[in-house]
């Protein structure tokens, strides 16, 4: 994630690893990523208007990687007066063929995400929790899907808290940290590890960003 202004350039370095026998060649390329309908979309450089994919420049602009090796290059990106997305990702695209023992070849590309904030407009909203597994009693889902309704990425993380009828504590469970992109929704989850016993409780899943809190909760019973 890197802070930065319209008008700037920045470099970072990215690395690539060969894990199989074989020897790839790589061309480096990079794409913008947008978001449409809450999820991610690859959208070729120079597409859209204010792209940031279009001004990469990498180098080398391709590699050759023995089996065993890694090889690392450089892109430099400037950020254009009126940037439309905050995110691209840089593709290590190959054009190796591999072929499995049924003759079925494929070629094998990654690409790394690159984010950019170049602002404090930090923003997210969350919707009511949902639980699976609660009439069980065990292997309890706790989710939200949280949505960033914001102008820069953000990464969320928190934990969820069980509570008794009473308002003790009963546990508490971690939530992974997920990257949001502007407009991006997606569903933050935690599964709790242990079998809760009939009765009511209240569940407060907290999410905390950049000093900022959101905190959902809600209450359910195990029949």
């Amino acid at each position: 994630m890197v802070q930065a202004q319209p008008e700037q350039s920045t470099t970072q370095d990215i690395s690539i690893s060969n894990l199989t026998p074989v020897e790839f060649t790589f061309n480096l390329e990079a794409m913008d990523v947008a978001v449409r309908d809450g999820k991610r979309v690859f959208v070729p450089a120079g597409e859209m208007p204010g792209s940031i994919a279009r001004t990469a420049v990498f180098s080398p602009s391709s590699v050759v990687v023995p089996p065993g090796s890694s090889a690392t290059v450089q892109v430099t990106v400037t950020i254009p007066e009126n940037p439309a997305m905050r995110a691209i990702v840089a593709i290590f695209r190959s054009n190796t063929k591999v072929r499995s023992q049924s003759g079925f070849a494929m070629t094998a590309s990654l690409g790394a995400l690159m984010t950019f904030n170049l602002s404090k407009s930090l923003q997210i909203e969350g919707s009511a929790l949902q639980f699976d597994g609660a009439s069980q009693g065990s292997d309890l889902a706790v989710s939200e899907w949280v949505t960033n309704t914001g102008n820069e990425p953000v990464i969320p993380k928190g934990v969820v808290a069980i509570l008794s009828s009473t308002g003790k504590l009963v546990g508490k469970v971690a939530v992974e940290a997920m990257r949001l992109l502007p407009g991006e929704r997606l569903q933050f989850k935690a599964e709790y590890p242990s079998a809760l016993q009939s009765g009511k409780y209240r569940a407060l899943m907290t999410l905390e960003h950049d000093g900022t809190v959101l905190t959902t909760s809600s209450d359910f019973e195990i029949p």
